[in-house]
């Protein structure tokens, strides 16, 4: 009651995301969060919501929905090995940068190939990661958008809050 958030939509991002893969013949695509707190109070929003709207948007869609591993699919060259090389998905979407670099790593140390071999998309690259050789397709947030409205929103907050008595 006493505070308000400004929150990029996960979930519609990933609905997004997926429907353009899907629209460039993506027909395989799988999903690299590997989080040590999935699962769990811990887990950041982000994580929930991208995940839910990946799982969403791979069924309305039909699209044959990625298989576990259990717990070796947290391992990079695993989940490459897996899903890439033995189940043909063409496209690997990360959680964050770190994540991509991992799978970048394993994909050399399996002969892989981006984005011959398949396509690696990520979530919030940063700048300093954008100069690589290897092609790897990137959801940037609109910064100044999502800053320009909390402000906008904690202005509209002040603004209806009365103003508190004076002490003498």
């Amino acid at each position: 009651d006493n505070g308000s958030a400004v929150q990029i939509d996960e979930k519609a991002n990933a609905n997004l995301l997926i429907g353009e893969l899907y629209r460039n013949g993506h027909r395989k695509i799988a999903y690299y969060a590997a989080h040590h707190d999935a699962g769990t109070p811990f887990q950041h929003y982000s994580g929930v919501l991208r995940q839910q709207g990946f799982d969403e948007e791979i069924a309305r869609l039909g699209l044959p929905a990625p298989e576990g591993d259990g717990d070796a699919i947290k391992q990079p060259a695993a989940f490459l090995r897996h899903h890439v090389v033995h189940n043909g998905v063409t496209a690997v979407i990360c959680y964050d940068h770190e994540r991509v670099l991992r799978l970048m790593h394993a994909a050399v140390e399996l002969k892989l190939r981006i984005p011959e071999d398949f396509s690696l998309i990520c979530y919030d690259l940063p700048d300093t990661l954008t100069n690589f050789s290897q092609e790897i397709t990137y959801v940037s947030e609109p910064t100044r958008e999502v800053v320009a409205a909390a402000a906008e929103q904690l202005l509209r907050e002040i603004a209806r809050r009365p103003e508190a008595p004076r002490q003498q």
